[in-house]
């Protein structure tokens, strides 16, 4: 994540098609957003991570702050490293997290219809009632039942209240004609805080879809398997990736009888070693490896949609 006093960077994902109506009545998911601010900013800095939805009859009814969740790097900053900000979202449920899936940010499950959830008064301040939007689906994960697309961005400044007023030596209040001007000319104060660290610098995007349990997994592992276990049972397959990757990224889906087991069950984490039983750890060397060693075969059901 970028560094830098006043940069807002963000990776979250609006809907592709405005379903139920303009935002925030078909959603938004923010799987990740920070400050460039260090540690001593008084809301969190680079140091902390925000995870929210966003949903609701209006802009003035948004009920994101009943799910607004804060995660802390431990003696580090987010700026300081890579690290992998990550989501998985099904008809059940949706949760972020960052670098591993025991490291969870928010979870949302689709127990109750959102509108109940997010409480919303039966009219606005000026008395227009407020109608429920998704009551027509059944669902209840309307409106997170449709396509989103991912966006990667770096914003600078703001006048939404995420760097709030008076706090931190903010050069700039947010309801002010001038804002804009009062942010350029301290410039000589914030610029230099920039550096070559003030940029998203992005490894890899993967998002997944499971077609079995049509959910979607949106990541960044090395590499991302299906594989449809045989006679050697599982806890054999998860000791012979073990021992062939050590510890390398990795996620995968375990089918067994038609099913594809949770993969949080199944999650493995760490650092590549380098050493395999082929010599090599390329995609085609462990499939050849995983169907001549215990036959299991290779299966195609997870679509890597986007990698960059």
């Amino acid at each position: 994540m970028p560094a830098g006093d006043w940069l807002w960077p963000a990776i979250w994902l609006l809907p592709v098609n405005n379903t139920y109506g303009d935002w925030p009545k078909s959603g938004e998911i923010d799987i990740a957003e920070t400050r460039g601010n260090n540690h001593t900013y008084s809301q969190g800095g680079n140091n902390i991570i925000n995870s929210a939805i966003h949903w609701g009859p209006n802009k003035d009814n948004d009920g994101w702050w009943r799910n607004n969740v804060k995660r802390a790097a431990l003696h580090t900053t987010f700026s300081a490293d890579f690290h992998t900000f990550g989501m998985e979202w099904s008809e059940k449920y949706l949760f972020t997290y960052v670098d591993n899936r025991l490291l969870q940010v928010s979870y949302i499950a689709f127990d109750q219809p959102l509108w109940e959830r997010g409480q919303f008064p039966l009219s606005d301040d000026n008395g227009t009632r407020l109608i429920n939007p998704w009551s027509a689906t059944g669902r209840f994960s309307t409106p997170f039942d449709q396509e989103f697309y991912l966006i990667l961005n770096v914003a600078v400044g703001g006048t939404n209240g995420w760097f709030q007023d008076g706090h931190s030596g903010k050069p700039w209040v947010d309801a002010s004609p001038s804002a804009r001007v009062d942010f350029w000319n301290s410039r000589h104060d914030w610029h230099r805080t920039w550096g070559n660290d003030a940029r998203m610098l992005v490894k890899s995007v993967k998002v997944c879809h499971d077609l079995t349990r049509n959910s979607f997994v949106l990541c960044a592992f090395s590499l991302i398997l299906v594989v449809d276990l045989a006679a050697k049972g599982i806890q054999w397959l998860l000791n012979a990736l073990l021992v062939m990757f050590g510890r390398k990224n990795y996620a995968m889906c375990i089918r067994h009888g038609g099913h594809v087991a949770s993969m949080s069950r199944y999650f493995l984490q760490g650092t590549h070693t380098g050493h395999s039983l082929g010599g090599s750890s390329s995609h085609i060397e462990l499939h050849r490896w995983l169907e001549q060693a215990s036959s299991i075969s290779w299966v195609d059901n997870i679509k890597i949609a986007a990698m960059i």
